[in-house]
């Protein structure tokens, strides 16, 4: 039998007890970077989605709506109801109808599409959305010069304003893809 030398004796004792400390510190540290991360990790799994996840910079901007349909959905459940205006005479024009004028469309699809990059962005991204993009894009869309120039509601109450009255996208232009209308194809 061999006997093995008690770590700290002869010449290797001082480097082999250097080494022992070096894996224990180590070891120590891997266990604290796993536990770091696993903890890490399990937070983010249970926080709820955010509304409109930012991308990371190496990947492109979170996919906007591409059909009528989904620019309907985010004009009929988020927009028309959080900004609600009362259109009409020198108030401005609104149409149920907007999805038919193709500069609505535009505009819309651009408002939303900076929306969603601005919101990600957090910090002042909300505010400079709306000053910067919702302020001026509704000016244009409700203005008395708009695409809805020729086009009139009525307000159904005059107590608590309604949110702008509005059609629903036909089922079968639903699937029409908004970014042809960009593009300038029908």
């Amino acid at each position: 039998m061999s006997a093995q030398p008690a770590a700290g004796s002869g010449a290797a004792g001082p480097a082999l007890a250097d080494l022992q400390a070096t894996v224990t510190r180590l070891t120590r540290d891997l266990g604290e970077l796993h536990h770091l991360v696993t903890s890490t990790a399990a937070a983010a799994e249970q926080a709820p989605a955010p509304a409109a996840a930012a991308a990371p910079a190496s990947q492109p901007a979170p996919a906007v709506p591409v059909t009528l349909g989904e620019l309907a959905e985010w004009v009929h459940d988020w927009l028309l109801p959080t900004f609600r205006r009362m259109p009409g005479g020198a108030r401005g024009r609104w149409c149920t109808q907007w999805w038919d004028h193709t500069e609505a469309v535009v505009r819309l699809q651009a408002l939303h599409s900076s929306y969603r990059e601005l919101s990600a962005a957090g910090g002042t991204g909300p505010g400079t959305w709306l000053r910067d993009h919702l302020d001026p894009a509704l000016e244009r869309l409700l203005g008395n010069d708009g695409p809805f120039t020729t086009c009139s509601t009525e307000p159904a109450r005059h107590d608590l304003l309604d949110p702008l009255p509005a059609e629903q996208v036909p089922a079968e232009r639903q699937s029409r893809r908004v970014d042809r209308l960009l593009a300038g194809s029908p």
